[in-house]
């Protein structure tokens, strides 16, 4: 490695593959089931909620969101991570995401940068980058308040 190294979260999305989150935007893990109520009229990646600490919480699910065609859905997961992102009113958001496994922490370097995992071109609406990790290949970078303050571009 050259440069100096970030940490950051990978986050395992149901069908394979690794979005990936900056270290501090981690807020809590929830191994265990969580009662998702849902929310019509909104789109399939985004149509689930829950209270956490007294917030109603927005539930992103990747899968949902990158492979709209299949049925497959990440709902019978019973792990999400909540993380925190700056808001449009310069505010603390908190927000779900839906996954298949125990996120971890890994070192980043600028040297990784590669181009999206193929996926329909979806991956650029909800990432500022992707690096390339031995383990998870490439690895988008999520944009937290893209993803969570507007509308993805589709």
């Amino acid at each position: 490695m050259t440069g100096k190294a970030c940490r950051a979260w990978m986050l395992p999305v149901a069908g394979g593959g690794h979005a990936a989150i900056g270290e501090q935007e981690m807020v809590h893990i929830i191994p265990e089931w969580v009662r998702l109520q849902s929310v019509p009229h909104c789109p399939g990646h985004c149509h689930k909620v829950f209270i956490w600490q007294g917030q109603l919480i927005p539930v992103f699910d990747l899968h949902a969101y990158i492979h709209p065609q299949d049925s497959t859905t990440a709902d019978n997961t019973p792990i999400i991570c909540i993380v925190a992102y700056e808001n449009n009113n310069h505010e603390t958001g908190y927000g779900g995401l839906l996954l298949c496994a125990i996120p971890y922490r890994t070192d980043v370097t600028d040297d990784q940068l590669c181009a999206y995992p193929d996926a329909g071109g979806r991956w650029n609406h909800i990432s500022v980058s992707c690096f390339s990790d031995t383990a998870g290949g490439p690895t988008p970078v999520l944009d937290l308040p893209r993803m969570f303050c507007s509308a993805p571009r589709e």
